[in-house]
């Protein structure tokens, strides 16, 4: 009799677990998707430099006032559910769990192992990754062979 009730408790927490976790994941599907309009806001800012703003005129000046509205409440919605940004530096170390290096680049300013740039920034949903950053990382200086084996 209680195997059966410790049985039963454990068939309740799992499924106490699984409702929790599907509350707090049951987005990521739809996550994944506003991630990359999110680059594309990221990318369209990007695009526009100080000169073109001046040389648009006003009503290009308001499109581009628009969009990066549109961009800031987008991530302030990202926060309010848990979407956080992965945003390395250069120099920071490179971590799989967070990271996706893209390709690897000769050492140089940048110890190997390290972040040279980041491509595209990574994502996480609550404490799942989403999304790695893509990055280049620094591999070894050539003539760094170390000792010969």
């Amino acid at each position: 009799m209680l195997r059966a009730y410790a049985e039963a408790e454990n068939v309740r927490q799992r499924a106490e677990r699984e409702k929790a976790d599907a509350r707090k994941y049951g987005i990521a599907l739809f996550a994944r998707d506003l991630v990359n309009v999110a680059d594309n806001f990221q990318r369209a800012m990007a695009s526009v430099n100080d000169t073109v703003r001046e040389d648009g005129g006003e009503a290009f000046a308001n499109l581009v006032a628009g969009i990066a509205m549109i961009e800031r409440e987008l991530k302030a919605a990202f926060e309010r559910n848990g979407i956080r940004e992965i945003t390395p530096s250069p120099g920071d170390r490179f971590d799989p769990n967070l990271h996706q290096a893209v390709a690897e680049v000769p050492g140089g300013i940048v110890r190997p192992g390290h972040i040279v740039e980041v491509t595209q920034v990574g994502y996480t949903l609550e404490d799942r990754l989403l999304r790695p950053a893509m990055v280049l990382v620094a591999g070894e200086a050539p003539g760094d062979a170390g000792p010969p084996a």
